[in-house]
């Protein structure tokens, strides 16, 4: 559900909150547009995927997966490298939503040298439930 003109006090909340440092306030900012879309809220989100709480970066990137269309692989694929597993799955899955090519961006996430790049890969592999994805699998590993 889009938020619309008609909540502007919600998203100069939202936008404000965002901007916190407050982890609880954040996390519950993020709650609240991992379930709707506001794409104007955006730019306060992207810094968010460099926060030193694991749990704010994995939300964020929740948040992000509801407007893939907004979203470059760039900003993202350095998450792979993150420190914490349920972050590196997640940003896979975002790239696998935001990549035209799915497909051949796994076949190269599942080449990469980095063991838990490759974990990541096969997790969503085995959520995209796609045949050619699983012949990956079996090709690659």
């Amino acid at each position: 559900m889009p938020l619309t003109q008609n909540n502007l006090h919600t998203l100069d909340t939202l936008r404000n909150t965002l901007k916190s440092d407050n982890e609880r306030q954040l996390s519950y900012a993020l709650d609240i547009l991992s379930t709707t879309q506001a794409p104007d809220l955006l730019p306060s989100v992207f810094p968010l995927l460099t926060h030193k709480s694991s749990d704010l970066r994995l939300r964020s990137l929740k948040v992000l997966q509801n407007m893939p269309e907004s979203v470059e692989a760039a900003d993202i694929v350095d998450l792979l490298q993150d420190s914490d597993q349920e972050v590196r799955i997640e940003a896979m899955r975002l790239l696998c939503a935001v990549n035209s090519d799915t497909i051949s961006a796994l076949k190269s996430y599942l080449t990469d040298p980095d063991l838990r790049i490759q974990s990541a890969a096969i997790v969503c592999i085995s959520e995209v439930g796609n045949p050619e994805a699983e012949a990956l699998v079996r090709a690659e590993v």
